[in-house]
């Protein structure tokens, strides 16, 4: 949005002194060249150079200066029907999504914990277990981490989450070094009580982004 507020801005300015002609098709050039190098990387200085050229480019016969106002009452207007529609009315708009909750993770490394406690050849289904509790670990970080981006209170709700999805990692990764352990024969009692107490923790928490 404010990307296209300077790109109008810009466009208003260059109408207002040259009105049209060869002036106005250099800057639409100059604001066209800014967004063909900066679209890669800086998408708000691509869109500042779309606008403006796109407002220049129509404008080099005859000068229009209501133009970029209308251009900017349409980006208005628009951004208002994303928040009341997209987010304010919208269900769920203001709770994490569900891949950024606990409720698949927990589950998942639970069954982990259970399958690696047992001697290999009582093993019931090893690779799934393991590869699904990683991947639940691992999708609920960065699912979180994506998730801080968005409005508030979902934000909030992520960044005060982070630490948790980060233990949910650390605590797979525990239970691979337990499961090497109980492998090798050796006695794997405080290991294990203290994985089943730092997931317990993890499991005394609310599950969803209201609660």
């Amino acid at each position: 949005m404010f990307g296209t507020i300077a790109g109008a801005a810009f466009a208003a300015v260059v109408l207002a002194v040259f009105g049209s002609g060869l002036p106005v098709a250099c800057a639409a050039a100059l604001a066209l060249s800014v967004a063909v190098l900066t679209a890669p990387k800086l998408y708000a200085f691509s869109v500042v150079g779309i606008t403006g050229s796109a407002l220049l480019a129509s404008c080099i016969g005859t000068a229009d200066t209501v133009l970029p106002a209308l251009r900017l009452l349409d980006t208005v207007i628009g951004a208002g029907v994303a928040i009341v529609f997209g987010y304010l009315l919208w269900p769920d708009s203001r709770r994490l999504p569900t891949t950024a909750r606990l409720d698949a993770a927990l589950p998942a490394i639970r069954a982990y914990l259970d399958e690696a406690i047992e001697q290999p050849e009582r093993r019931v289904d090893w690779q799934t277990r393991r590869d699904d509790a990683y991947r639940q670990a691992h999708l609920l970080r960065a699912e979180t981490e994506a998730a801080t981006t968005e409005l508030p209170p979902v934000s909030s709700v992520a960044i005060s989450r982070i630490p948790v999805a980060v233990e949910s990692e650390e605590l797979v990764d525990a239970i691979t070094a337990l499961a090497a352990s109980t492998e090798s024969g050796r006695d794997v009692t405080p290991e294990r009580d203290r994985i089943e107490q730092r997931l317990r923790l993890l499991e005394s928490l609310p599950i969803h982004s209201d609660d």
